[in-house]
């Protein structure tokens, strides 16, 4: 397909290799989950990873004696692309823009609705459209939860430095921290036994990058740390597709629609086709709230609604 070519002679198919490219290729960069794990090229919807599970170690031989055959345990790990999509809403001028100026000028669009959605996915968890269905098999605070250090009366930093020791000692190195917004505030505001402020740069403790999100808060985790370059699996298949819509009444939401035909608009679908899984799951850790403090929490948000 020419990117040259109309929108309103193209109206389906793949955006042109060239800002194709360029939008996977940010994506990656923005989304910390992308631009952190282990990325595996994927030519079909499927793939599956071996991994090794456990290696009985070697023995000792006597000189002349047989040494015996030892069997590995393979588990596999499958990823499964799975299709995510959003709808542009454009005037009816843009059919009359090339496919290629088109999506240069939603690039910028497209890949942050894709980097958000993508980590919210994989680090919280997300279900396809209109059903109850996961969209990967697990998450990274699912995996995370199942090595956990409650917070103590002691800094972040201790804590976080627990967390850090239950992966070492899994014989893990961590290559990430991930942690809500507001404990870049609770370092910045660390200071020494004479008053001078303990971390200049917030972006790294112990070594590690220190990276900050909102897709979860304390009442899930403080932070999580990890192996996520080695372990955290990501694919990415095929490139991106596009649609364009011009009947159409779009579902907005809270019960709005909106008729693309009467506001003299059209739509743009755009997908692409995303895998996650986790390969090792003592590889990563988290740092939570004590379970009274999860109480008082639920408390409060409660009244608040009230």
């Amino acid at each position: 397909m020419s990117g040259e070519a109309l929108l309103s002679s193209q109206m389906s198919g793949l955006i042109p290799e060239a800002i194709s490219n360029e939008i996977i290729n940010q994506v990656k960069q923005n989304s910390f989950c992308l631009a952190n794990s282990r990325r595996e090229p994927m030519t079909t919807v499927k793939k599956t990873i071996p991994v090794l599970a456990s290696l009985p170690g070697p023995t000792w031989v006597a000189e002349g004696k047989k040494i015996n055959v030892v069997k590995p345990t393979i588990v596999p790990v499958t990823l499964t692309a799975k299709k995510i999509g959003f709808i542009l809403t454009a005037s009816r001028e843009t059919l009359n823009d090339t496919v290629l100026s088109t999506f240069m000028q939603l690039r910028p669009s497209i890949v942050d609705a894709f980097s958000i959605a993508i980590d919210k996915a994989i680090i919280a968890g997300d279900t396809i459209d209109g059903t109850t269905t996961k969209v990967f098999p697990t998450t990274i605070l699912e995996t995370a939860a199942k090595q956990k250090v409650e917070r103590t009366t002691g800094t972040i930093a201790d804590d976080i430095a627990d967390s850090l020791t239950l992966v070492e000692n899994n014989n893990y190195n961590a290559t990430n921290i991930l942690a809500i917004n507001s404990i870049k505030n609770e370092l910045r505001k660390q200071k020494t036994t004479t008053g001078e402020y303990l971390y200049n740069n917030t972006n790294e403790l112990f070594g590690v990058p220190m990276n900050y999100t909102n897709k979860f808060d304390s009442t899930t985790g403080y932070a999580v740390v990890g192996n996520f370059r080695e372990y955290l699996l990501t694919g990415i298949y095929q490139s991106i597709t596009y649609d364009v819509l011009r009947e159409a009444t779009l579902d907005l939401g809270d019960g709005k629609t909106i008729n693309l035909a009467q506001e003299d608009l059209c739509g743009i679908r755009v997908t692409m086709r995303v895998a996650s899984n986790i390969l090792r799951e003592d590889a990563f850790a988290m740092v939570t709230a004590k379970a009274q403090q999860l109480s008082l929490i639920h408390i409060c948000r409660c009244r608040r609604r009230g």
